[in-house]
């Protein structure tokens, strides 16, 4: 596994490499103080300091030297793809005022928010990054964070917001990608996608119509609270956390979990009904996102303790999405189009010129 790991992390640097080269050729160069900003910005969306944020990664083994080349790679890459999308013939304001009155139009059509983590077949082959893949895959399924899973090995521009992409509709989507996110039901669980440019392992994590917006996200949960002493390694601590494991693994189900809060949790354990999960600590709230209805959390740090949380119930609050918020996903969308395409150009050219020199 270790090998695995360290093949598709090689391939990753070769590609951040080639995305940081043809930026600066088209003149774009980030400065020191504008990574620091991108990393500022990250960290106030998990509510932590910059330096926090950095230590993190590097404790879920990013380092951070290959964090910040990453960023640099995705930042500068974006940037070139927006510098030519409007002599690309990529899009026009006419046309795009065409597709915003089109997407009105869909309203009342599905569309999907998921995370995704993309390996292109440029450069290598297709066996070998089918096999990263399933490498991935086998490494989200025994309970690595999928967001940071998509921070170390996406190619995709959706890396830079940890393999997000916030409610994109079907068709925005590759089509051997959209024909699995059709058939899938919103759950964390990975899936492999076999594309003709890449493959992909994705996770479906919300369904709405076309023409609404995510507002709040409301859950019904339950806390069972353990409380640990401050010697974490005593044994009374790790006999705690083994109860939390157990708990973890086997209760199932609401009225069970009543149950298990009773008979192990200490005080603190109980209805916490109704909760707005973007008022919960960012990691709370992330491993909240992906957990189906009925199932039971990791145990995770809290106060003077661990706590594991059951999701009773959840339920999407949606607004009209505005023009404006119509604009900016349709260039979003084309953006990343074009970028694939571009990308692979220069994979191309790359190699060529490799193999020439």
């Amino acid at each position: 596994q270790q090998a695995e790991r360290f093949k598709v992390s090689m391939d990753e640097l070769v590609d951040e490499r080639v995305r940081i080269q043809e930026a600066r050729a088209g003149g774009i160069r980030l400065t020191t103080e504008q990574l620091n900003k991108l990393v500022t910005r990250l960290a106030e969306r998990q509510k932590k300091s910059p330096e926090q944020y950095l230590q993190d990664l590097e404790k879920e083994g990013v380092p951070r030297a290959t964090f910040l080349q990453k960023l640099e790679a995705q930042e500068a890459w974006q940037r070139l793809v927006m510098q030519k999308l409007p002599t690309a013939g990529v899009i026009s304001p006419d046309a795009l005022e065409d597709e915003i009155e089109a997407r009105k139009a869909r309203a009342g059509e599905e569309e999907v928010r998921m995370i995704e983590i993309f390996l292109s077949y440029e450069g290598q082959p297709k066996s070998q990054v089918l096999q990263n893949a399933e490498t991935i895959m086998a490494m989200a399924e025994r309970g690595t964070a999928f967001d940071e899973l998509a921070i170390e090995f996406s190619q995709a521009p959706s890396q830079a917001d940890r393999g997000l992409r916030d409610w994109v509709s079907l068709d925005e989507l590759d089509p051997a990608v959209q024909r699995v996110v059709a058939a899938a039901d919103s759950t964390p669980r990975p899936l492999l996608v076999e594309g003709s440019t890449g493959a992909w392992v994705i996770a479906v994590i919300g369904k709405r119509k076309i023409g609404q917006k995510k507002g709040k996200t409301l859950m019904d949960l339950k806390q069972l609270f353990l409380k640990l002493p401050q010697n974490i390694q005593s044994l009374d601590a790790q006999r705690k956390l083994a109860i939390a494991a157990q708990v973890t693994q086997k209760v199932k189900g609401c009225s069970n979990f009543n149950d298990a809060m009773i008979s192990v949790g200490d005080e603190g354990s109980g209805d916490l009904n109704q909760i707005d999960i973007s008022t919960l600590p960012a990691q709370v709230g992330r491993v909240l996102q992906a957990v189906p209805v009925g199932t039971a959390t990791p145990p995770l740090p809290v106060p003077n303790g661990a706590s594991i949380f059951m999701v009773c119930g959840k339920s999407d609050q949606f607004e009209t999405v505005k023009d404006e918020e119509i604009r900016r996903s349709i260039i979003a969308s084309k953006a990343e189009r074009f970028s694939e395409r571009y990308f692979r150009e220069v994979r191309r050219k790359a190699f060529i010129e490799l193999l020439g020199s």
